[in-house]
This record gives structure tokens, sequence and C-alpha cells, in this order.
């Protein structure tokens, strides 16, 4: 019987879940830029970094898209599944649940954004380049030799050269004595930061 139960909920759950990715769009945006978990992660500390500002994000986002879109810092509470939202009608447990978080993930300091998908052959949102403020590369960014992440590499390399040359861009790594990332803006042809050796390797960036 208590495995039946457990099958049950199981079912309900995977239920609720398609019928909600089918419905809504999901972006998960971050406040906290320098956290090292965030790196490792969901980088692995070669990934990358898109830096927006805000105010243009969610202007330019309502300006150039058709369908609803929320913006909203996530909440993190101890235990979701202890709220009673039975006395506050059919949609709240929907919002409760996609606007919430448990303490573990506090570090995220997450901002989400819900896009309503009314056109779901066209599941993308539009914005403004010029939303854009910096890109930031983790310090293992340059160094996998896998397939597939040095064909997404020179893809983005060949974006931010032609669409986005006045961009700042940034490299994020460890410190030398603390437990902590610093922040480098890399400046071509510089000795301190070594991007001429960068823009030797990955000649997509400069052209050259």
């Amino acid at each position: 019987y208590e495995d039946d139960k457990l099958n049950l909920f199981r079912s309900h759950c995977n239920h609720y879940y398609s019928e909600l990715n089918s419905m809504l769009g999901f972006i998960s945006l971050t406040k906290n830029e320098m956290n090292n978990l965030m790196w490792g992660h969901y980088s692995g500390d070669s990934g990358f970094k898109i830096k927006f500002n805000t105010e243009k994000l969610i202007r330019s986002i309502n300006e150039k898209n058709d369908q609803n879109c929320l913006f909203f810092p996530i909440k993190y509470i101890e235990n979701k599944l202890h709220i009673d939202t039975s006395k506050y009608g059919t949609y709240f447990p929907l919002l409760v649940d996609i606007s919430t978080k448990v303490n573990d993930w506090e570090y995220e300091n997450e901002v989400r954004m819900i896009v309503d998908k009314k056109n779901k052959k066209l599941n993308k949102v539009f914005y403004d380049k010029n939303d854009i403020e910096e890109f930031s590369f983790g310090y293992n960014f340059f160094d996998s030799k896998d397939e597939s992440n040095v064909k997404l590499r020179n893809e983005l390399l060949t974006i931010i050269k032609e669409e986005y040359p006045n961009v700042p861009i940034y490299s994020i790594g460890p410190d030398a004595k603390e437990f902590k990332l610093n922040k480098t803006k890399l400046i071509q042809g510089t000795v301190k930061d070594g991007l001429e050796i960068i823009a030797k390797r990955y000649n997509a960036l400069f052209g050259k």
C-alpha cells in the first residue's frame, strides 16, 4: 500500500512538471558572480558568464517579446513540503513552487525569469544586445580539448568579436593566497593578464 501511494505521488509529480514545462519557460540567473560553488557546480571553472544590466534587460524583454515575462528573486525556505496552500486557490501552489527553494541552495542567490510559452515553436526570449555589460571566462575555459567544448568556445569567441567588440572581457579564477575568486580584466597586449598568449592560441577572439 505504501509503495502504491509513493508510485501514485511520483506519477502526479511527473505529470505536473511535464504540464508546467509545456506552459512555461524558465531562465535562471544569479546575483552572485564571484561564488566558488556557482563556478564549480555549474561550469567546472571552464564555462563562461554573461553579465546583464538588470533594468535594461527587463525593459528590453518586455518591449521585444509578445509573451508575458515575470522576473523575481527566489525565496529560500526551510521546507517546501510543509507549506499549507490549500486555502489560497488553484494557482498559489504553483507560484510557491516556482518561486522558492530550500535553504541548501541559498548560495545561488538566484533570480528567475518565467516566460509564457504562447508560441511553443519559438522557445526563445529576445533582448537588446546593449543589455550585456561584460563577459567572463572561468580559468579553465581555454584548456578543454573536448570537441564539443572547443566548438562552443570558438563560436562564442567569434560572436564576441563580431557582435560585442566593445564589451569588456574578464577571467575569473582562484586567488593565490585566500580561498576566494579573483576577477581580472583581459586587455590584449598586456603582460599582466597574458591575453596576448590567449590571442595567439585562439585567434577567433581578435581576428589575427
